[in-house]
């Protein structure tokens, strides 16, 4: 019977790292297709993708808390969302959209400082996320800091050269750093 449950945890721990795996592949894939593609309705398509990913916490059990901070956001109950982020943060502490939400909570509340720190994990367990650059160019913009927010918009669009409100930014600056 040991030997049963062994094997089991086993093979729950092989296909955990496949589905890993699978995922930074396919997350790999679609980072490739967004800088081959002139499309933007594809293109689009391919961020939609992206986000569905980061938005998908390693446990499952932990989607409810991603669905419910959207909708505590969307009703701008900051309190509820940054407990929602904060819960996901200590459940996943590798989850990098954890750390984003938390940062957008902050941002929303006006604590640019704190938001930055939360931006800083994020990009560090997740160097391409773009929605992590944007909200630190967003940051700079909110404290007037255009040079900052125009190398950050810069940073986003390496990744996602699709990205219309950084493409705006970094057009109104005359395609110059400020």
């Amino acid at each position: 019977m040991k030997r049963y449950i062994l094997a089991a945890a086993l093979g729950l721990s092989i296909l955990t790292s496949v589905t890993v795996s699978a995922e930074q592949s396919s997350l790999d894939d679609l980072f490739e297709r967004l800088q081959r593609t002139q499309s933007t309705t594809y293109a689009l398509r391919v961020t939609n993708s992206i986000w569905r990913i980061w938005n998908t916490p390693p446990d499952p059990d932990q989607a409810m808390k991603v669905d419910a901070f959207h909708q505590a956001l969307g009703r701008r109950n900051l309190k509820l969302a940054r407990q929602l982020a904060d819960g996901l943060i200590d459940a996943a502490p590798e989850y990098a959209e954890a750390w984003n939400k938390r940062a957008i909570v902050f941002f929303e509340l006006g604590m640019y400082d704190r938001s930055l720190e939360d931006i800083d994990k994020v990009l560090s367990l997740e160097p391409r996320h773009f929605g992590a650059m944007s909200g630190r160019a967003h940051i700079h913009l909110a404290r007037d800091e255009l040079s900052s927010a125009y190398r950050w918009f810069s940073k986003a669009l390496k990744v996602n050269p699709h990205l219309q409100d950084a493409k705006r930014f970094v057009e109104s600056l005359g395609g110059s750093e400020a």
